[in-house]
């Protein structure tokens, strides 16, 4: 493995063993440096996985042991030191995270909800169920509705009585782009929600009712809620959903 730097700095060689690999494998302990690990990727039928070898340095270079599966927490644990990854302050709503996925809840309340029939725009002060939304690191966001309080690992989720989100909780974007990931871009992801347009039902069994639920039906849920205080509606429950199966 060979390092390009600048023409006025000696290239750094590092060899594995035989130094089959180029380079002067007698420079790492001239250097005074110690390979104490090495991360390799590894792919195996189209997908990837890493895996963690200890190294030994010696005159002769560095010899690199037999690897072992790191899983992607044991990963950010390795790479954090040389990352610098500070503290990060969580929020009270958070309910789980991970380096992929935040999961968090929204507390009943009231909010403006937008709707756009044809080219009429229209804002509806409305109660609001509790939420619990998932944003992925790939810029995928899905929201369910739950009852009471804050929610734990084994709560019930249900379909969020809402436009624009498919069966499966995933919200449909349109031309919008994703929201930057991270806890400090939660109100963001938020706000695809909420200062957007809702247009159509994405599926028929937002409500509790026997007969599939259309456009118009949830545009008159929702108009006949206008400037209540409280939720007080039956909503479909989400088929195996809990929040700890919630992120993407």
């Amino acid at each position: 493995m060979r390092t390009e730097t600048a023409e006025a700095t000696p290239p750094l060689g590092i060899g594995f063993g035989d130094n089959s690999h180029g380079g002067s494998a007698s420079a790492v302990p001239e250097l005074g440096l110690k390979v104490k690990c090495a991360l390799l990727v590894n792919s195996i039928g189209g997908g990837l996985f890493v895996t963690a070898h200890d190294c030994h340095t010696s005159g002769e270079g560095v010899s690199i042991g037999i690897g072992r599966p790191v899983p992607r927490h044991e990963i950010t644990n390795i790479l954090s030191p040389v990352l610098g990854a500070s503290m990060e302050w969580l929020p009270p709503n958070l309910l789980a995270q991970s380096p992929d996925e935040i999961c968090w809840w929204i507390p009943p309340s009231r909010r403006s909800l937008w709707f756009r029939v044809g080219r009429k725009t229209m804002r509806y002060q409305v109660p609001l169920p509790g939420l619990v939304l998932c944003a992925a690191r790939r810029g995928a966001l899905r929201i369910f509705a739950t009852k009471g309080d804050r929610p734990g690992r084994d709560a019930q989720l249900y379909h969020a009585p809402l436009m624009n989100i498919d069966s499966n909780g995933f919200m449909c974007f349109g031309n919008i782009p994703a929201p930057q990931y991270g806890l400090a871009h939660i109100s963001s992801w938020e706000s695809v929600l909420f200062d957007t347009c809702f247009v159509h039902v994405n599926h028929q069994g937002t409500l509790l009712r026997p007969d599939p639920v259309s456009t118009e039906d949830l545009l008159t849920f929702w108009r006949k809620l206008k400037g209540r205080r409280t939720f007080r509606k039956k909503w479909r429950p989400s088929p195996d959903q809990r929040p700890g199966d919630c992120p993407p």
